[in-house]
């Protein structure tokens, strides 16, 4: 089932993804179409006049009688008119063009005929009435063939993005006025592929689309007084304003202190009764509705965050700075995308994208070892290391027929979990996870995905409940995690079971059966800088602290500009509302 997640287009093998819309039809029966693609092989884009066939190779049906049928009767089956282009065909080898299914040329030795599985490689393809070009790299760089089609297939006006059979991750899809072919061919011949003095002034300059000439122009015009409002609007249109949103977020950040005096005024209109000591827990832990609370053996934060909003803060709580700096601050870390070691995005059950791959590969520059073996991470469990409990087996690439956590009883009360640690050095921003059941009928019905940076605080990021996703013995199950919780890094992950499986053996309802499990998200590497921010919070004493941890210099600096003067003095009714994706 084709799937877009992180403004990323996964296309499982055969089925094809169709470009819909005025801005994504060629025109003319010519156009540009670029694209960044990731895949084992054959990276596929079809060119037809109609769209809709879910095959790499449509069919076209023909009627009885027509002239090209056999006999001049029945049901013959031709391929519908259409240009194939695939790169890293023949097992990743070379770059084919094919018409009708029939081969027209294929070219080995050149940046197209191969794809990786493990980056994404920017290519593009021109079509101008008949004539193909295809690059590697920007639109109009890098070329590396072109074709002429004698007899041009009439009326192409539709691009698919296809696969053989392994998945191709695509994004940053395009689509432009056709290039010159001409000067393409030049550039081909002379072998200069891009280089030739000139050929970046003679490319066409990319017109951007509206939306993000809007966003930019919002950018442009943020300032300390309606950079709340931006906000929230953005909040409100995520995840299409992932950008607008971490921008709004990290100038904040940066200029806290003229922020809380533009919003101050305002605010304090509204009630300040109840204290602000939870505000980051209010912002990590989120809402109901994404599983956002917090358990700690420390015991409950302090008291809730004032309900008294004026309406015209857009999302404004009436919260004290020190709380609004660890708020933000908390923040600043997940959304800082210069420490984001890797983006390790989920492609399809039992892939090699997930972090404990990455990990067993020491970050993709080795062969795979279980990473429990090489002390890259420690897996845990409720009960006891056994026969039947094989911590290695979690984090493996194997399937198990029995392999289970069995409960700990803790005041008389059933406990039954599994614990992943990816130790101080590394923290995840999970986006997906993947479970692979045992060989057992006792099927997990009732759990919830946690994450903590302490090993004594867990935060909840996603609870199921009488999920019956999980069917058969030795079958995958996945599940993205969103909400304002998952948005933040965590070092350690837990699968907690909340009620009996679906067993039917009474004496094993409380085991939590699992073969394998996968991660996937945006890992940080280096230090436990999120350690105090992105756990949920504190009452707001320890909201200094927590902002300091994970803050930018720039910010620090604000935070401090901005508590300075507090001391002492009546808070200020500012800050954030907690709902993060």
């Amino acid at each position: 089932m084709l799937r877009v997640s992180n403004g990323v287009l996964v296309v499982p093998p055969f089925e094809c993804a169709w470009l819909t819309g005025d801005g994504y039809t060629l025109r003319d029966g010519s156009g540009c179409v670029s694209f960044e693609a990731r895949g084992d092989t054959d990276v596929t884009v079809i060119l037809k006049s109609t769209p809709g066939a879910k095959r790499l190779q449509p069919l076209l049906r023909q009627a009885p009688g027509h002239a090209h049928a056999p006999g001049g009767g029945g049901n013959a089956l031709q391929v519908e008119q259409n240009y194939t282009i695939i790169f890293g065909s023949h097992r990743n080898s070379c770059l084919k063009i094919e018409k009708n299914g029939v081969t027209q040329c294929m070219v080995t030795g050149v940046a197209c005929s191969r794809v990786s599985s493990k980056t994404f490689g920017k290519y593009w393809i021109d079509f101008n009435h008949g004539i193909l070009t295809v690059g590697h790299g920007e639109p109009g760089e890098g070329v590396c063939h072109q074709w002429h089609d004698a007899q041009e297939i009439p009326g192409i006006q539709h691009v698919g993005l296809s696969c053989w059979d392994r998945h191709v991750s695509y994004r940053a899809i395009a689509l432009r006025p056709p290039l010159d072919h001409a000067r393409l061919r030049r550039e081909l011949a002379a072998g200069a592929a891009g280089g030739a003095d000139g050929a970046a002034a003679a490319a066409p300059s990319a017109v951007p689309c509206l939306f993000d000439a809007t966003c930019a122009a919002i950018m442009a015009a943020t300032t300390p007084a309606n950079v709340c409002r931006t906000l929230h609007v953005a909040e409100l249109l995520l995840p299409t304003t992932q950008k607008l949103y971490r921008y709004c977020l990290d100038y904040i950040a940066r200029h806290f202190a003229a922020v809380a005096d533009a919003n101050g005024a305002t605010s304090r209109g509204a009630s300040t009764s109840g204290g602000g000591g939870s505000a980051a827990h209010g912002a990590a832990g989120g809402s109901s509705g994404s599983g956002g609370s917090c358990s700690s053996a420390g015991g409950e934060h302090g008291g809730d965050a004032s309900q008294g909003v004026d309406d015209g803060l857009y999302g404004l709580h009436s919260l004290t700075p020190a709380a609004m700096c660890d708020l933000v601050c908390q923040n600043t870390f997940s959304v800082d995308e210069q420490g984001i070691f890797c983006a390790l995005e989920y492609v399809c059950d039992g892939d090699s994208s997930g972090v404990f791959h990455f990990l067993g590969t020491q970050y993709g520059s080795q062969g795979w070892v279980n990473p429990l073996l090489a002390k890259r991470v420690d897996v845990r469990a409720s009960s006891p290391t056994g026969r039947t409990t094989d911590p290695r087996v979690v984090v493996g690439r194997q399937f198990v027929r029995t392999n289970f956590a069995g409960p700990r009883y803790v005041n008389g009360a059933a406990s039954t979990w599994w614990q992943v640690d990816l130790g101080e050095q590394h923290q995840l921003a999970i986006t997906y996870y993947t479970l692979r059941h045992d060989g057992s009928p006792d099927y997990a019905r009732s759990w919830v995905l946690q994450g903590s940076q302490d090993l004594g605080t867990w935060v909840d990021l996603k609870r199921h409940s009488n999920d019956t996703a999980i069917k058969l013995p030795g079958q995958y199950a996945s599940w993205p995690v969103i909400g304002p919780a998952a948005a933040v890094p965590y070092r350690a992950f837990r699968l907690l079971l909340t009620a009996p499986n679906a067993s039917p053996n009474p004496a094993s309802r409380n085991n939590f059966c699992l073969s394998n499990l996968e991660l996937y998200g945006f890992l940080h590497k280096g230090g436990n800088a999120a350690t105090n921010g992105a756990g949920g919070g504190g009452g707001g004493g320890n909201g200094v602290t927590a902002a300091a941890a994970v803050a930018t210099p720039a910010a620090a600096a604000a935070v401090g500009a901005a508590l300075a003067p507090a001391a002492g003095a009546p808070s200020a009714a500012v800050g954030l509302s907690g709902t993060m994706p």
